[in-house]
């Protein structure tokens, strides 16, 4: 078990891996087998994830923005082709 940081990080081992600030103070259980991560917390699986050695810190997941339009977003990616 880890406790999510203020910042929204927990430790393992070398590695700083990041979950979400809003998560801060949540206890989580982290199963792992080599570099591969798997992180649940109280809602269930938070973030699964392979560590990339090559960097200490593992940013969290990109997500879009709550108020993004998934269908927006792809017709001004195709409409921006030339």
């Amino acid at each position: 078990m880890h406790r999510v940081h203020k910042a929204g990080h927990i430790g393992w081992s070398d590695y700083v891996v990041g979950i979400d600030s809003r998560l801060a103070g949540q206890r989580v259980l982290v199963i792992a087998r080599d570099f591969t991560l798997a992180i649940y917390g109280q809602q269930g699986l938070l973030r699964r994830l392979t560590i990339d050695t090559t960097r200490r810190y593992q940013p969290p997941e990109s997500r879009p923005a709550d108020d993004a339009d998934v269908s927006d977003v792809l017709t001004k990616t195709v409409s921006d082709v030339p």
